[in-house]
């Protein structure tokens, strides 16, 4: 138990749990949902595979372009990028997906897909900073906790989603039986696609900001360690 609670006493650390934490759970709220809304919005749910599809081939081709961005303008500010691509994505898609049809709805997966490209890098990439930063700064490695805790709190991020997702979709009085839901269940439909996910993005936004390892920053804490 120490060495789990030492991990919290690495601000960097916790900044980028927290904020990757935050980032899963608004992607499992839209992936949750996302059949929801085709069946009872557009009443195709086959355009659901065809919606993953393009959102997952346009992130595939979108992550070398981001480790090439992130070498530019750095992994923090690629981050928060992919954060408000996906939050905006998910904005646009409440407002206007439902009277514009299924067509413009998987144009908007082009876009999400390509917040999810650049943001598949970057958390990954900070990560191994704070760690390598923690080990210099106290003289001791302790990766297995860092990533064991990393693991346990996604895990956690993606059951608060499918709990609160069902959660909402109990008060809104959706009814798996029927075929055509109630004006209720339909924007709860909407809002667990729509701003829900979206303010989880941009609270992820500002958390990130916080995160204080930039790129010379890193450098100098890591040489100054080594002189040490």
């Amino acid at each position: 138990f120490p060495t789990f609670l030492a991990v919290f006493r690495n601000r960097p650390y916790v900044i980028i749990l927290l904020t990757y934490a935050l980032n899963l759970t608004a992607l499992n709220f839209v992936q949750g949902i996302l059949v929801y809304y085709f069946k009872y919005l557009y009443h195709n749910e086959a355009l659901t595979t065809l919606a993953m599809v393009i959102l997952l081939l346009t992130a595939m081709a979108c992550i070398p372009i981001s480790v090439l961005v992130s070498k530019r303008v750095g992994k923090k500010r690629t981050y928060q990028f992919s954060l408000l691509v996906l939050a905006l994505s998910c904005l646009v898609i409440f407002f206007l997906a439902h009277v514009l049809g299924s067509s413009f709805f998987l144009g908007m997966m082009v876009v999400a897909g390509v917040g999810i490209g650049f943001g598949y890098v970057s958390p990954w990439a900070m990560v191994p900073d704070a760690i390598e930063y923690d080990a210099v700064r106290t003289g001791k490695r302790k990766e297995g906790a860092f990533y064991g805790m990393w693991t346990f709190t996604s895990k956690v991020g993606t059951s608060l989603a499918i709990f609160l997702t069902g959660l909402i979709l109990g008060w809104a009085r959706y009814s798996a039986n029927l075929p055509e839901q109630g004006e209720a269940a339909r924007l709860a439909i909407r809002l667990l696609i729509g701003p829900i996910p979206a303010v989880i993005f941009l609270a992820a936004i500002v958390l990130v900001q916080r995160y204080p390892l930039d790129e010379k920053t890193y450098d100098a804490a890591i040489e100054a360690g080594r002189v040490g």
